[in-house]
């Protein structure tokens, strides 16, 4: 069907979700003599923009009767159709389920898909409606008879929680939970490339026709994590010769086969491609799909590699033989973005049992908006020793921007050497610790030279970053 007016400007529809929320939850629930029952529990979600407004990420935690749930929910804006595209993936599983597609009229979004439920294909619809001020209302129904009715199994409240309010506390992902859902085994395989990027693209100008033709552009990406490193979402800008290019990849570590799958999606068309699906092995990573090129099908692949922790690389190739030759088509270099000539450090002592509360609001509400500003936050940490103590390093491009509590001034007229070394885990520190202190040139040549610039005994804290902490190299 061709349509004969252009769609509606959509771009900002999903702005009034944006920020923390409080929810409420109702979900219906089969039980194991298979009737049904509603099952309710609360929650918070964070959402916060992508890009340039045409997409968004939903974060959610909550406690429900089955156990803590963990979700992210990708909220992608097709400009050509005027239409959205919602897609959701929980911890537990590490799947990113199919795309509910559809748009906002006179204040109501509608979406659908149509996929599986219990073994038998369904409609799947997602309502959203503003309620009121700071409120929202979500729900989720399916209907197994073309749509000529609707059962709801699914029914959110979202309340706002205001900036200057007490910060909603995050639900922990337990402990065993980490163990049975892979962790060390692959799940942390994109830890390298946390943080921020400077990024050089060499692409071929004609794939699969024989030409050798490459032009080159420059770039940025950012990357965060999330469930501990088991998902991220990079956002990268690249000002490619054949125009500006700016998109997503949304990753997420499957806890069943021990892989990972690449969601893309460019701004400029504002849907998924097909995911690429692969492991680490050896600090090499492989990905692999089909995808259309040119209008016919061909086999694709992706390779990242880390060379130590301010390189890395990235390659696609083409296959049209079955995987037997590939032909690079586009290669990114990543530099880590240098940070910063200032760096400031800040440590807080919180009330006790109540360190993970600030952690939670700081990670939500903090990072994006500091950095919205100018600076950049660095790391966060937990102390390991001193459990009400919180540490954080930000960064600025010179000392009149890093002034920005006039009242809490920086302290001047001290001399302070502060150093930062990283270790893979605790037991690794102790080593190493153990290892230094038994060096007779340790104790008898370089630790009594240091004691004589000293003017008061060394200070020494073990920190472990928090959740969406960056690596610092």
């Amino acid at each position: 069907m061709t349509r004969t007016t252009p769609p509606r400007d959509g771009t900002h529809d999903f702005d009034f979700l944006h920020g923390t929320w409080r929810r409420h939850d109702r979900r219906l629930h089969r039980t194991p003599s298979g009737s049904k029952e509603w099952q309710e529990f609360s929650g918070v979600s964070v959402v916060r923009p992508l890009g340039d407004g045409q997409g968004n990420l939903e974060e959610y935690q909550a406690d429900s009767p089955d156990g803590p749930l963990h979700a992210v929910s990708l909220h992608l804006y097709n400009p050509r159709s005027g239409q959205w595209s919602l897609s959701w993936a929980d911890r537990r599983q590490g799947i990113l389920g199919p795309p509910a597609t559809g748009e906002f009229r006179d204040g109501r979004g509608e979406f659908f898909s149509f996929e599986e439920d219990e073994g038998r294909m369904a409609y799947l619809r997602l309502t959203w409606n503003r309620v009121g001020p700071g409120e929202v209302g979500f729900e989720q129904a399916r209907s197994r008879d073309g749509g000529r009715s609707w059962e709801a199994d699914w029914v959110m409240r979202f309340t706002r929680v205001p900036a200057g309010d007490p910060q909603p506390s995050a639900v922990p992902w337990p402990a065993p939970l980490a163990l049975q859902d892979g962790s060390g085994e692959g799940a942390h395989g994109f830890d390298f490339l946390h943080g921020r990027w400077r990024v050089r693209s060499r692409r071929l100008r004609h794939p699969l026709t024989g030409s050798r033709e490459w032009y080159e552009f420059e770039g940025t990406s950012i990357e965060r994590p999330f469930w501990d490193g088991q998902g991220n979402l990079e956002e990268y800008e690249g000002d490619s010769p054949e125009g500006r290019i700016r998109g997503l990849a949304l990753r997420l570590f499957e806890p069943r086969s021990k892989q990972w799958s690449i969601h893309w999606s460019s701004s400029a068309l504002g849907t998924r491609d097909r995911a690429m699906v692969g492991e680490f092995e050896n600090g090499r990573g492989e990905f692999y799909n089909q995808d259309l090129f040119d209008g016919r099908e061909v086999l694709v692949r992706f390779l990242w590699t880390s060379a130590g922790a301010n390189a890395a690389r990235w390659e696609q190739a083409f296959s049209v033989d079955g995987g037997r030759t590939w032909e690079p088509n586009w290669i990114m270099g990543f530099t880590r973005a240098t940070c910063c000539p200032v760096v400031e450090l800040r440590q807080y002592t919180l009330h006790p049992g109540q360190r993970d509360s600030p952690i939670a609001l700081f990670d939500r509400e903090f990072v994006e908006t500091q950095e919205a500003t100018g600076m950049q936050v660095i790391a966060q940490f937990r102390d390991l020793d001193r459990p009400d103590v919180f540490t954080w390093l930000r960064g600025f491009p010179d000392m009149t921007s890093a002034n920005t509590f006039p009242r809490l001034p920086v302290r001047e007229g001290e001399h302070a050497f502060v150093w930062l070394a990283r270790f893979a885990d605790a037991p690794s520190h102790a080593s190493w610790k153990a290892r230094l202190e038994s060096s007779r040139a340790w104790r008898e040549r370089v630790g009594p030279l240091l004691d004589r610039y000293l003017q008061s005994p060394p200070e020494i804290w073990r920190l472990t970053p928090t959740a969406r902490s960056r690596s610092l190299g």
